[in-house]
């Protein structure tokens, strides 16, 4: 099926690929030309010369002597200057990066072309053509320092206002950049899309060994650039040149060389081996060129560990240590011990499958063991035909994993990554950039990612089910699933069947015109995405124990009294949208020391949707007309009030951009500017439709028994499990479960960005910046339960439902569009480009950010603990880092190839680099750990009652122990939601040194070999986990249970050529 549509989309592709363009993994050059007198001087003939492909682009200097040649591959280029009557200019040595603005301006002299003057100089570290903030990793860095997992995404981190949110191998990696939400970052490669629209997180990259470089807008990129808040990241694959490059690696890691964590008993068993290579050259010289590349990846190792606490022996006789309520008379077991015969059996059976720890209070280490295996394959070429430069480039990797479980033990599979998943991934991206004359260039881009994640749960046989253990009524799938999850102690969910495909295909067109001063730009972009889920996700049932009836969650397990029970019909989804996007943009070299960016986009937002409707709208007091017998209140896609998609399309995106830069001398330049940038629009938002009546029924009971969850209510499963189209005379089960809406005047968020940026020569090839960056979110998305259960007397958890203002439904989850974010930092920076083998960069980030909610939350999760009231959930941001110092460093020693073969042998090619990370600690929440109000929200924050803060001069055993002042927090009121601010509290920092240490040998004059040793976490510093903040559970509560890796080592070998 999908080669079907691959093949219809080439087909397309053939038509339109002439007039289409996206924005390129490219660099301009632009300058003066001048005589001595410094007049300039028009009609001169400027060349850029690629020396590694041969690659001319010429243009004439204007009527004031400039000119632009824009995009240009990355590469070592030659610039040529020639004008009758004057010698001809030539400068060498020049290195473009993608994204670079070069200014290069030539002084002419008087003389014969046929005399020339020779300048050897690489172009100026100084930016003083736009007011972006970029950053840039090259190729050595790239190669050189040492990179954790060998992942290019994570050299974002080097840079200063970058923050790494979360990682995955199904769903990629996000940062938050400059205060931004994490869904904010665009990344591409080589210009085409590569960002994976489910959650508009990163998409798969090469190897670095096959990327070029990654150059990393951050703040108040132009008007060409859309579908992000906070950065563009864009990936530059390597090309073929005019002679044969190659290599071949290997890179090892194995557990006997590294430390153990913090907290663990003993080391892991890691054994990991990344090898591959790769080739690129000429096919026609100067004229057709490839590049390949593979990496293979296979992992084996024990589990990282991860902390959980289970029922001891004493616990499942009925025995505790402290108080537990009985719910029968709302007074206290006597002797804290639960009689046998109220022990659930239920309970019993499944405790079975779940090992007694044989620890006193129940903890114990346990994880899933690793067996992945990786491969990757890169395909490229490279054509300059005249007046076309074509590429063309083919990714795709494909991770399979194994099921590592142990059926006999329902806890151990706490994850998803115990399951066998298989996780294809290809991205094409073709190009051609069309010189229709000197002054007009047509740049054009196709790009379309695919994607799939299937996590294959067939093959696995449990010994039990909810049904075998006892449970009335419920329905199980085959293969069985299992869900138990105790509030701070475990959860057990060996996995269900989870197919997950999306593909996304964008075509754009940009017309650059260059017009005496200035380099116009506009054009225009599609996107089409379409995400397809076949999951059974709550079909066999949830139950969630949290110790909102006895005061213990375990007993309430023992008890089998469940404050949440969940069950549903399945997440069967076939989603599609397009996002549409148009640009003009003016650079204008206003003065010659002045230049100006003035843009504006537009691209109005139409909401996804299906082709069965499966869109929900709550209006109060209306019928639907598509589904008669549904409550009143609810209506679905096709009834009046309800739009396709959940909101009413908006036209009125415009995205106004302005930038400056201004050199104050030929050493100093002052940059800045002011954008307004649209949050895009990514699938797993519209997740929670396909969860709802008629198509895919929700069960939602609180205080029920975990042997009869559905006692006399009526059970409509396993009749109405999805996928299946319903009649207009469904029969709707009352009250419906939780079901997610957009508020009616639901509108899109943006950002609106400010920078101001001073940035300073220090001396050649070393720069040093200061800037100031403000970020303000407005309309911000955040979801709030305006169905939740308001406190009275009397309130139980059992009677949840019955306190709900409308009564027909459980959580009516309504997305609005009315939160705001501020984020405030400077940034200081100091960069030294490689001069006699020494590089670095330096970047220190000092801000602090502040919001409601700190992502982008679909309309199925609630994100507000105190809910309707956005006041109380505002705190700093869950992502804010008060100071964040980033170092790194390339050290590369001669190779002294004069002196003799001892001496080179001991002493020459060595290379030292590294990665150095000083943070603050990060923000955190302490909760109550329970539904306090009984609203069924879950748990509520605590109340404060006193300081929190413990002097910071306690030694490290104490500061485990007992991190803040638990004493100043309890239970919050009854009925109520906690007084404790969101975030009060902030976690430990982290210092954390990566080191890599090269030796290079040469075996022929252009053959090398490598050997490499690298650690991350050098010194093996405990970095720690925030600590357990849930005041409900008071052995656990203020105390640091986990750190992040030790020392790990890793070796490598490599031959280039």
């Amino acid at each position: 099926m999908l080669s079907a549509r691959v093949g219809f989309l080439m087909a397309v592709l053939g038509l339109f690929l002439p007039a289409v363009v996206l924005g390129q993994a490219t660099a301009n050059i632009v300058g003066t030309v001048k005589d001595t007198s410094e007049g300039g001087v028009p009609g001169a003939r400027v060349t850029a010369v690629n020396v590694q492909t041969g690659l001319r682009a010429t243009r004439e200097s204007g009527t004031d002597g400039s000119y632009s040649i824009p995009l240009l591959p990355a590469g070592q280029y030659r610039l040529e200057v020639e004008k009758e009557g004057f010698q001809r200019y030539s400068q060498s040595g020049i290195m473009l990066a993608v994204g670079d603005n070069v200014r290069l301006d030539a002084i002419l002299t008087v003389g014969s072309v046929a005399e020339s003057v020779t300048v050897t100089a690489t172009a100026p570290l100084l930016e003083t053509e736009t007011g972006t903030i970029r950053g840039l990793v090259d190729q050595q860095r790239i190669v050189d320092l040492p990179l954790n997992g060998r992942r290019v995404t994570n050299l974002m981190q080097i840079q200063a206002g970058v923050i790494q949110r979360s990682s995955g191998t199904s769903e990629g990696d996000a940062f938050v950049v400059n205060g931004s939400r994490q869904s904010g970052v665009y990344f591409t490669l080589d210009g085409g899309m590569n960002t994976d629209s489910y959650r508009n997180y990163s998409g798969v990259f090469p190897n670095p060994d096959a990327v070029q470089e990654v150059s990393i807008q951050k703040s108040n990129f132009s008007a060409e650039y859309a579908n992000a808040t906070g950065a563009v990241v864009t990936v530059a694959t390597k090309s073929g040149t005019n002679e044969f490059h190659g290599s071949a690696f290997e890179f090892l890691r194995n557990a006997v060389f590294n430390a153990r964590n913090f907290f663990a008993a003993r080391r892991d068993s890691l054994k990991r081996s990344q090898f591959g290579g790769t080739l690129g050259g000429p096919i026609i010289k100067d004229k057709l060129f490839f590049f390949g590349s593979y990496q293979g990846t296979r992992t084996r190792s024990d589990p990282q560990l991860t902390r959980q606490f289970l029922p001891t022996a004493a616990i499942r006789q009925g025995r505790f240590s402290g108080p537990i309520t009985d719910p029968q008379t709302q007074r206290p077991f006597p002797d804290n011990q639960i009689p046998a015969a109220r022990l659930n059996p239920v309970t019993l059976e499944l405790l079975k499958y779940i090992p007694d720890p044989g620890t006193p209070d129940g903890q114990r280490f346990v994880g899933v063991p690793n067996k992945d295996r990786e491969d990757e394959y890169t395909a490229k070429a490279d054509a300059n035909l005249g007046a076309h430069r074509l590429m063309g480039r083919f990714f795709r990797q494909r991770y399979e994993r194994p099921f590592t479980g142990n059926v006999g033990d329902l806890a151990s599979m706490f994850a998803s990554d115990v399951g066998r998943s298989n996780q294809p991934y290809q991205q094409l991206t073709l190009n051609d950039i069309f010189t229709a004359s000197p002054q007009v260039l047509n740049s054009a881009t196709f790009a379309l990612r695919w994607r799939r994640t299937h996590n294959d749960w067939t093959s696995v046989d449990l010994p039990i089910d909810f049904a075998r253990a006892g449970v009335k009524g419920i329905a199980v799938k085959d293969p069985a699933s299992i869900y138990v999850n105790i509030s701070g102690g475990f959860l057990a969910r060996p996995g269900w069947n989870y197919d997950k495909r999306d593909y996304d295909i964008h075509i754009a067109d940009t017309v650059t015109w260059i017009r005496s001063s200035h380099e116009i730009k506009f054009g225009g972009e599609v996107l089409r995405s379409k995400n397809d889920i076949r999951n059974d996700f709550r079909t066999m049932g949830l139950f969630n124990f949290n110790g909102n009836i006895t005061g213990n969650p375990f007993a309430d397990f023992m008890l089998g009294e469940v404050y949440q029970f969940d069950q549903g019909g399945g997440e069967y989804k076939e989603l599609y949208g397009t996002r549409w996007g148009f640009f003009a943009q003016d650079t204008w070299r206003t003065l010659p020391n002045l230049t100006l960016t003035l843009g504006l986009r537009w691209d109005p937002m139409f909401p996804f949707h299906d082709d069965l409707g499966r869109t929900q709208c709550f209006v109060p007091g209306a019928s639907s007309v598509r589904f008669p017998n549904a409550p009143t209140g609810y209506l679905n896609d096709g009834d009046p009030g309800c739009p396709t998609g959940g909101f009413d399309s908006y036209w009125q995106q415009i995205a106004p951009r302005f930038g400056f830069a201004w050199r104050l001398t030929g050493r100093s330049v002052v940059r800045g500017g002011f954008g307004l940038f649209w949050n895009p629009q990514f699938t797993v938002l519209y997740n929670g439709f396909v969860n709802a009546a008629p198509f895919s029924p929700q069960v939602t009971r609180f205080g029920v028994r975990l042997d009869d969850p559905y006692g006399p209510a009526a059970n409509p499963f396993p009749a109405a499990f999805a996928p299946f189209n319903p009649p207009a005379d469904a029969e709707f089960f009352t009250p419906l479960g939780s079901f997610g809406t957009f508020a009616r005047d639901f509108k899109p968020s943006y950002m609106e960005t400010f920078n101001l940026t001073l940035e300073h020569e220090v001396a050649r090839n070393l720069v040093a910046r200061a800037s100031y960056i403000g970020n303000l979110g407005r309309r911000l998305s955040y979801t709030d339960d305006l169905n939740y259960a308001r406190y009275a007397p009397g309130a139980t958890t059992g009677n949840i439902q019955q306190r709900r203002p409308y009564g027909d439904f459980g959580a009516i989850l309504t997305t609005y569009s009315a939160g705001t974010s501020s984020y405030h930092g400077l940034q200081l920076s100091m960069e030294r480009r490689v001069t006699r083998g020494f590089s670095f960069e330096v970047n220190y980030t000092f801000s602090k950010s502040i919001d409601e909610t700190s992502a982008d939350t679909t309309p199925q999760n609630p994100s507000q603990t105190v809910p309707m009231n956005r006041t109380l959930n505002r705190g700093v941001s869950d992502f804010d880092q008060r100071h964040r110092l980033v170092a790194s460093h390339v050290w590369s020693l001669p190779e002294l190839s004069g002196q003799n073969a001892v001496v080179r042998g001991v002493l020459g090619g060595w290379q030292f680099s590294g990665i150095t990370t000083i943070r603050s600690g990060g923000p955190f929440s302490v909760r109550s750990g329970t539904d306090r109000a009984l609203s069924g929200l879950g748990s509520t924050f605590a109340d404060v009652i006193g300081d929190p803060f413990l002097d910071n001069g306690r030694s490290r055993a104490e500061r485990i122990a007992r991190y803040f002042n638990t004493s100043a927090f309890s239970l919050a009121k009854l009925g109520t939601f906690g007084t404790s601010p969101r975030n009060i509290m902030r976690g430990p920092g982290a210092i954390n040194f990566d080191f890599g240490l090269m030796k290079i040998f040469p075996l022929t004059e252009q053959v090398r070999l490598q050997f490499r040793a690298e650690m991350f976490n050098a010194f093996n510093t405990p970095n720690f986990n925030n600590p357990f903040a849930n005041v409900n559970t008071p052995s656990r509560f203020g105390r640091i249970e986990g750190a992040g890796s030790p020392r790990i080592m890793q070796f490598a070998m490599k031959i280039s050529f």
